[in-house]
């Protein structure tokens, strides 16, 4: 990966010959539009299946969705729905699937390797009332969590055991459909603000994204300009900055330090902050924006 976390075709390529792709999965990094079409060119050159990554992309704008076979959406992480993920199937796996002779995957075979059953709705429900209704003991026990080195890696979570999105959750998502213009232009003020803050606080990092409008930030990315992202990140939390680093670096680009030294040197060097839909704009820049803060 190189920077703005589009594709390194050069190490792409060395992987391919090393072993042919059936699938490659393009991603949207905090929805930030990637090589779409050098992605198809890649496909068409190995014969692979392309896939879209776009669960960090809010509405699809621009060239997302229209070239690959598969595109994959999770309005959880946007809305305030329990769980929900989206997997639209192009036309396009059609052609595939004759061209190359293979077979639908019954999606009956699938649930049977996953499970089946709905998310637990209203367990999820009633935590949100209580979260809601003890909002100041909330923030309290945030306040004194602790915070995680900036070099740690999450844990990869399980997949997950339900395959049905709960009909509540869909009833949810669709009402939330009218407030999603209003989502992105709060996600996009946040970005700037946040930009806005670093700037006047002097802090040496540069904001990453695109110049296309129509991108909404999933979070608001920066990037250290004299690799001290380490020592920002630790001064940051230590003064209840909502900072955090990119989380989920695969170990398997970890292994080869050599060959994913572009993505590795780009995770080592990033700081993100928050833009969603909760945060007040006038809060952020009261508790941030002052350089005694």
């Amino acid at each position: 990966m190189k920077k703005k976390f589009r594709p390194d075709w050069d190490v792409c390529d060395v992987l391919a010959q090393t072993e042919k792709p059936d699938i490659f999965i393009l991603t949207h990094f905090y929805g930030l539009i990637s090589d779409v079409r050098k992605s198809k060119a890649f496909c068409d050159k190995h014969n692979a299946l392309f896939v879209e990554d776009a669960a960090h992309v809010i509405l699809p704008f621009g060239e997302i969705g229209l070239a690959s076979h598969f595109v994959l959406y999770s309005p959880h992480k946007f809305f305030a729905i329990s769980q929900g993920a989206l997997c639209i199937m192009r036309s396009s796996v059609n052609d595939y699937i004759e061209k190359n002779k293979v077979r639908y995957i019954e999606f009956e075979s699938i649930r049977t390797l996953l499970g089946s059953g709905y998310y637990p709705f209203f367990k999820w429900l009633i935590r949100q009332v209580i979260k809601n209704l003890t909002r100041n003991f909330y923030d309290f026990f945030l306040y004194f969590k602790k915070i995680p080195p900036y070099e740690l890696d999450g844990a990869h979570q399980p997949m997950p055991t339900t395959t049905y999105m709960h009909p509540f959750a869909k009833k949810l998502l669709f009402l939330e459909q009218k407030k999603i213009p209003m989502y992105i232009e709060h996600r996009k003020k946040c970005a700037k603000v946040w930009e806005k803050i670093i700037v006047k606080r002097k802090i040496k990092m540069e904001h990453v994204f695109n110049t296309d409008e129509n991108e909404t930030p999933y979070v608001a990315v920066f990037n250290s300009v004299n690799n001290e992202a380490k020592i920002i990140y630790n001064e940051l939390t230590k003064n209840k900055w909502p900072a955090t680093s990119w989380p989920d670096l695969p170990p398997e680009v970890r292994k080869d330090e050599k060959l994913h030294a572009s993505t590795i040197h780009f995770r080592n060097n990033m700081i993100i902050f928050p833009v969603n839909q909760s945060l007040k704009i006038k809060e952020l820049l009261k508790k941030y924006g002052s350089p005694n803060k």
